[in-house]
C-alpha cells in the first residue's frame, strides 16, 4: 500500500511538471551544474545546495554588498538593546509557506530552535544565543551571551534559512527524499538525484510578480563542465552555475549568443594540510610543502586572470583579512626546509582532488609536477565532491592535503578561520585536522568583538591568522572572481559575494 501511494505520489509530480502553466520553452529557464543536491534539511545542508535552495527559502534578513549591511526579508525591522545582547525583529507580515501555513515568529523560532538543537550545518553561527522568544505573532526576541552581530548573522546563506513548520515536524529523512517547503519565490515540485532539480513559480510569492519572471526553473545536472558549455552553445541551457575553465571563457568572450559576467566575489581556493597524519605532522615538512606551489600560475594561467595572488587565506575582499607573509614559490627554500625537517626519504604525500571542477584538479597536477622536482611524490587520489569530503574528515581515510573552493557563511572571517581551522569534534570542514588551543582562544576573542569593536576584532582575527600561518596547516592559492556564463537573450544576472547563488527571481528573457 505504501509503495502505491508512493507510486502515486511520483506520477502527480510528473504530470504537474509537465503540464503546469510554465512548463512552455518559453517560460522555463535551465540552469546548468555539476553538483547535485547533497542535503535538503535547511538545518542540514552546508554545500553547493544553496545554489538551489535560495530560491526556495529565505532568511529574516539579507545582506546588501553595496553598503555591507543587512536589509530586509522575512523581517522588515529590527533593533538591538544597549548593551548589545537582545535583538528585536518585527517580522513581515502577510507571508504563506508554500503549504499555505502562515509565516511568524513562532516558524521562525521553531526554525532556530532546531538549528541550534541539532548543531549540524552552520549552526555554529548562532553560538551567542541563549534563548529565542516568540513575543507575538510577529515579533521575535532574541537574547545573546555577548553582543554578536545577529542581523548579518541572520542573513546566512546557511543555517538561516525558514521552512514551514509542518515541514520541519516531518523530519530530516522526509526532506532528504526531496521535499521543501519555503517562503521563496519558487517551490519545489520535483528531484531526479544526479539529473534534475524542477523548482515552480510560487503564485502567492510576497514580492509580487511583474509578469516577465520565469514560471518554471530546471537545474540539469551534468558532471563535465564541457558538455556543460557545448549545452549552451546549442541553447539546451540559459545559464551555467558551474565555472567554465578560464581559456574556454576568454574564447567565448567574442560569441555574439554568449555572455561571461564577471563578479566580485568571496571565493578562494585554500589546500588545508593535514597535521594528523605522517609526514604531514611535521611542522617544518609541511612548511616546506607550502613553498613547492606556484601561486602566480594558479591566478594568471589556470584561471586566466580571474584570480589574483593571496595575501591571506581570506579573500582580500573580507573585512579582516588583512596581509600576511604567506608562503611565495621557491623552490630551493622548499628543498631546504624539506631536508631540514629531518623526514626520512622517500618523500611522499597524499592528495585529495574532486571531479566536476577543472582547476581543481589543475592545480593538482600542477603540485604534482613541482613536487618531483624536489623529491617529492605526489599521489593523487580523485572522486566526487561529496565522497571525498566524508573521506577527509575521518582520519583513517584522509589525505595529507585537500583543496576546496571556499565562499562565505556570513560576511565574517569566521566563515574561514572559525570554520576551517578551529578544532572541532566531529570534523566537519577542518580538514588540516588541526587543534591548537592558543589558535582557539584568540580566534573566540575575535568571534566575540565582531559585534562591538570591530577594530579590535580585525586584530585578533589578523593574530589568529599569524599562528595559523607559522604552524603551516594551509595553503592560501588564490583569490577568484566569480564567472558566470549565460546566454546573452538572459538578463537579471547578477551576484551577491555573500551567496553563492544565482537568484532566478531576477532573471528576464530579453
Amino acid at each position: 500500500m505504501d509503495r502505491l501511494k508512493h507510486l502515486l505520489a511520483a506520477l502527480g509530480t510528473a504530470l504537474a511538471v509537465a503540464f503546469s502553466p510554465g512548463a512552455s520553452a518559453a517560460g522555463t529557464v535551465t540552469l546548468l551544474d555539476s553538483f547535485d543536491v547533497i542535503d535538503w534539511d535547511p538545518a542540514i545542508y552546508y554545500s553547493a545546495e544553496t545554489r538551489v535552495v535560495l530560491n526556495i527559502y529565505e532568511t529574516l534578513t539579507h545582506y546588501n554588498p553595496d553598503t555591507g549591511e543587512a536589509e530586509p526579508q522575512l523581517a522588515t525591522s529590527w533593533s538591538v538593546s544597549d548593551d548589545g545582547l537582545t535583538w528585536t525583529f518585527n517580522l513581515r507580515e502577510g507571508v504563506k509557506f508554500h503549504d499555505g501555513s502562515d509565516w511568524n515568529a513562532a516558524a521562525a523560532k521553531a526554525n532556530l530552535d532546531r538549528v541550534r538543537e541539532m548543531g549540524k550545518g552552520a549552526a555554529y553561527i548562532w553560538d551567542a544565543v541563549t534563548e529565542i522568544t516568540a513575543t507575538d505573532a510577529h515579533t521575535l526576541t532574541i537574547t545573546t551571551s555577548y553582543p554578536a552581530p545577529l542581523d548579518l548573522v541572520a542573513s546566512s546563506q546557511y543555517a538561516a534559512t525558514m521552512a514551514s513548520p509542518a515541514a520541519l515536524e516531518q523530519g530530516t529523512d522526509w526532506f532528504m527524499e526531496g521535499n521543501a517547503v519555503g517562503t521563496g519565490p519558487y517551490r519545489l515540485v520535483q528531484w531526479e538525484k544526479s539529473q534534475q532539480v524542477v523548482l515552480e513559480k510560487n503564485e502567492d510569492y510576497w514580492g509580487g510578480w511583474s509578469g516577465d519572471e520565469f514560471d518554471r526553473v530546471v537545474y540539469r545536472l551534468v558532471a563535465e563542465v564541457a558538455t556543460q558549455v557545448q549545452m549552451l552553445r546549442g541553447g539546451e541551457g540559459d545559464l551555467m552555475v558551474s565555472t567554465a575553465p578560464a581559456d574556454l571563457l576568454h574564447q567565448l568572450e567574442g560569441d555574439p549568443d554568449l555572455v561571461v559576467g564577471v563578479f566580485n566575489s568571496w571565493l578562494n581556493i585554500p589546500l588545508m594540510i593535514n597535521v594528523g597524519m605522517a609526514p604531514t605532522d611535521n611542522r617544518k615538512f609541511r612548511q616546506g610543502l607550502t613553498y613547492i606551489m606556484d601561486y602566480a600560475a594558479i591566478a594568471n594561467d589556470i584561471y586566466g586572470g580571474y584570480g589574483s595572488v593571496p595575501k591571506s587565506c581570506v579573500p582580500q575582499a573580507m573585512w579582516g583579512s588583512g596581509e600576511h607573509d604567506v608562503a611565495q614559490f621557491d623552490l630551493d627554500k622548499a628543498k631546504m626546509l624539506l631536508e631540514q625537517s629531518g623526514v626520512p626519504k622517500p618523500w611522499k604525500v597524499t592528495y585529495h582532488a574532486y571531479t566536476g571542477r577543472q582547476e581543481i584538479m589543475q592545480i593538482a597536477e600542477l603540485y604534482q609536477a613541482l613536487a618531483a622536482q624536489v623529491g617529492v611524490e605526489v599521489e593523487l587520489l580523485t572522486g566526487e565532491w561529496p565522497v571525498l569530503w566524508k573521506k577527509q574528515t575521518k582520519q583513517e581515510s584522509a589525505a595529507n592535503m585537500f583543496a576546496v573552493l571556499w565562499w562565505a557563511d556570513w560576511p565574517t572571517p569566521a566563515g574561514w578561520l572559525e570554520t576551517m581551522f578551529r578544532s572541532e569534534d566531529p570534523i566537519v570542514f577542518n580538514f588540516s585536522h588541526y587543534s591548537n588551543p592558543d589558535y582557539d582562544v584568540v580566534l573566540d576573542e575575535a568571534l566575540r568583538l565582531q559585534g562591538s569593536d570591530q577594530a579590535m576584532a580585525v586584530e585578533k582575527f589578523m593574530e589568529a591568522q599569524r599562528i595559523a600561518y607559522d604552524d603551516a596547516i594551509a595553503m592560501c592559492l588564490v583569490d577568484l572572481q566569480k564567472t558566470i556564463l549565460h546566454r546573452a537573450d538572459l538578463g537579471g544576472v547578477d551576484y551577491n559575494a555573500a551567496y553563492e547563488t544565482v537568484s532566478v527571481y531576477n532573471l528576464r528573457r530579453m
